[in-house]
């Protein structure tokens, strides 16, 4: 083959080659938007159902109901009201926002026993019972708490 020809091979392959890096890019570039779609559809449906934050909620209100035994520990009750009753208010705001994990209601089921406040242990586990994706041992869980709490009021 003569020199012209060879070279009118190569480009041909090279344009060939071109078509199909471009046809690779271009299907690519569609899963990736596939794909941030998916994900904005998943962080849609999260803010949906009114979750968003609510781990993060949940770990904050956790750490001060630690930082709360702490200061209990070292004598000072007032302080330690005051971090249990902001971890309170976080949980309440997953409770309020309709989180269906078990993590606020039970926390506050529990800090509701400790301050005697049998009613509000009542109304809480009975909410779980209500918004809670729960398995059949948590929903004994609560439902136990309820009778207790009956008790105990």
């Amino acid at each position: 083959m003569s020199q012209s020809g060879q070279a009118g091979v190569a480009r041909e392959t090279n344009s060939s080659r071109g078509d199909r890096q471009s046809e690779a890019a271009a299907v690519e570039e569609t899963e990736e938007a596939e794909s941030e779609e998916a994900l904005q559809d998943i962080v849609d449906d999260v803010n949906e159902i009114g979750v968003d934050g609510a781990p993060e909620r949940n770990n904050k209100a956790r750490n001060l109901e630690r930082e709360a035994k702490e200061k209990r520990d070292e004598g000072n009750e007032e302080e330690a009201d005051a971090l249990i009753e902001e971890a309170k208010e976080l949980y309440r705001e997953n409770v309020e926002k309709g989180f269906v994990g078990t993590a606020p209601y039970r926390r506050l089921a529990i800090i509701y026993r400790r301050k005697k406040d049998y009613e509000s242990e009542i109304v809480i586990s009975e909410k779980a019972l209500e918004v809670a994706d729960l398995t059949e041992k948590q929903r004994e869980y609560f439902e136990h708490r309820i009778e207790r709490a009956n008790e105990l009021k």
